[in-house]
């Protein structure tokens, strides 16, 4: 078994020796807290860990115990250190998130104009090493694809070069 470091997500811990956590996405806004909170004990009592939530607003923000990033989609480094700043002001985990499907454009053109478990370690480690040169190590990585078998060479090539745990699934349904 692969030692890794662990992280607490709402009282929730992953990696570090702690039982696999299930994890859901939802459909709600955390902001309609009568129905966000009925689809949330929905889903535990399904089996849910951690529910996983948009949030297009302030608002919304505050009910927050994690963060997802998706470096395909956040843009410049600035914007990165931005987040890394206001999630370890407040003790927050940071979830790096690849996925296939929005990988930026030089590692596609990198790896021959499509997705490859290669350029979705490539950036996901740009990443980390961003958030770790902020001194940021409260972080989960998921590198997700439709192609189960391009996902599970991404997982395990990222397992050789990082200790943090890592969130499996596939995506792009």
């Amino acid at each position: 078994m692969r030692k890794t470091r662990q992280v607490d997500v709402g009282g929730v811990k992953i990696g570090g020796g702690a039982p696999v956590a299930i994890q859901s996405m939802s459909t709600f806004s955390p902001v309609d807290n009568a129905y966000a909170a009925a689809q949330i004990n929905a889903l535990g009592k399904g089996g849910a860990d951690i529910v996983r939530v948009a949030v297009p607003d302030r608002r919304a923000a505050e009910a927050l115990d994690a963060v997802r990033i998706d470096p395909g989609n956040i843009g410049r480094h600035e914007n990165v250190v931005k987040v890394v700043e206001k999630a370890a002001e407040r003790s927050v985990p940071i979830r790096i998130g690849i996925n296939a499907g929005s990988l930026p454009a030089d590692l596609l053109d990198k790896y021959g104009g499509h997705p490859t478990a290669e350029g979705m370690v490539e950036g996901a480690l740009r990443h980390v090493q961003i958030l770790e040169e902020e001194g940021f190590h409260d972080i989960v990585i998921s590198v997700k694809s439709t192609d189960v078998p391009m996902m599970v060479k991404a997982n395990r090539m990222l397992s050789q070069k990082v200790d943090y745990p890592l969130h499996l699934g596939v995506t792009e349904a």
